[in-house]
């Protein structure tokens, strides 16, 4: 667990957080559905902590460092609690985004709050894209659901 940033527990809680809970079920619990969609589609304890800690990672080599933003456009579903969880390992501040702005919208927002990691559905890519230059702190864009060049994929 190198590198991951530790949050404040709750009272009453010492030393506790949603990763180390979730650390918690791999080891108890580690083929034990954790997530189900509304498709259906569902992971289990250890597949979604893998897949936190390795978005994490990939968040970190991007060059993110706790306190950095993360923006995030994407519906409700399995990969926005699996970013959710990876930017609470790399002590990141959650920025999620309206999926329901209008692209200037989603631009007035990235402009305004600065992330240095954007995770968005492959439907705001191009437009994020196209305006790249006004948004000099984000560092890495990871689309879900498709690919773009000059983008990491979420998966």
């Amino acid at each position: 667990m190198t590198g991951e940033a530790k949050a404040a527990p709750a009272p009453g809680h010492a030393g506790v957080d949603i990763n180390h809970l979730l650390d918690q079920a791999v080891t108890n619990h580690p083929a034990k559905t954790a997530l189900i969609d509304a498709e259906g589609n569902s992971l289990s304890f250890a597949e979604a902590a893998a897949m936190a800690r390795s978005l994490a990672a990939a968040y970190r080599a991007a060059g993110a460092r706790p306190g950095d933003r993360l923006a995030l456009i994407l519906p409700n579903g399995i990969p926005f609690i699996v970013t959710e969880l990876a930017a609470l390992r790399c002590g990141l501040v959650k920025v999620p985004l309206n999926i329901r702005f209008a692209e200037a919208e989603v631009l007035y927002a990235l402009i305004d709050c600065a992330p240095r990691i954007l995770v968005c559905d492959a439907r705001y890519a191009d437009a994020v894209l196209a305006r790249r230059a006004e948004l000099p702190e984000l560092e890495a864009i990871f689309v879900v659901g498709g690919e773009r060049p000059g983008c990491a994929s979420y998966g």
